[in-house]
């Protein structure tokens, strides 16, 4: 019995998400952005999904079982604790802009847009943290806490560009 079988929408979501890539080409981002440097039990697929399976808030014991219910991974959670570092974000990151981009070119009908040289969709918004990395991203104090990241994204629904900026310093 898969980890996710538990929770049914979690293997259609995760399928819905995973559907955009094939294992190849989530393994080659995995390199391409330094995430996976050498062979390692912790695949680039595997740490997609159970990052997209699992969300924001879902404790490190959790994660890792998912790995060994669903990938047959070991591994402790102090290990997989360990594989959050920038490339992690780097990667995650180059793995949702993709996505958002593929879903968004096919969702605007592009005949009217011919017209433009960029028709550009820019949002931002503030993601508050556990405190716990107040270290690595600065909070405002106050109410809105000590650990917060403020994410900005900017896409050219024409499909020649993409970017997500995640904001360390004190948002305000």
């Amino acid at each position: 019995m898969k980890f996710s079988e538990k929770i049914p929408e979690i293997d259609t979501i995760t399928d819905s998400l995973c559907s955009y890539f094939d294992k190849d080409r989530i393994e080659q981002e995995a390199k391409d952005t330094k995430f996976i440097q050498r062979p390692r039990q912790l695949t680039g697929m595997a740490f997609f999904s159970i990052c997209i399976m699992q969300g924001f808030g879902t404790s490190l014991g959790i994660m890792c079982g998912a790995l060994g219910f669903d990938f047959s991974i070991k591994m402790c959670g102090q290990s997989l604790n360990e594989r959050f570092t920038d490339n992690a974000v780097t990667f995650m990151k180059r793995m949702f802009e993709q996505m958002l981009q593929i879903e968004l070119v096919q969702l605007v009908s592009m005949d009217f847009l011919g017209k433009f040289t960029g028709v550009f969709i820019q949002d931002a918004t503030t993601i508050k943290l556990p405190d716990a990395l107040s270290s690595m991203y600065k909070g405002s104090g106050g109410s809105a806490g000590k650990s917060s990241a403020k994410v900005d994204f900017t896409m050219d629904v024409q499909g020649t560009a993409c970017q997500m900026d995640i904001d360390r310093k004190s948002v305000v």
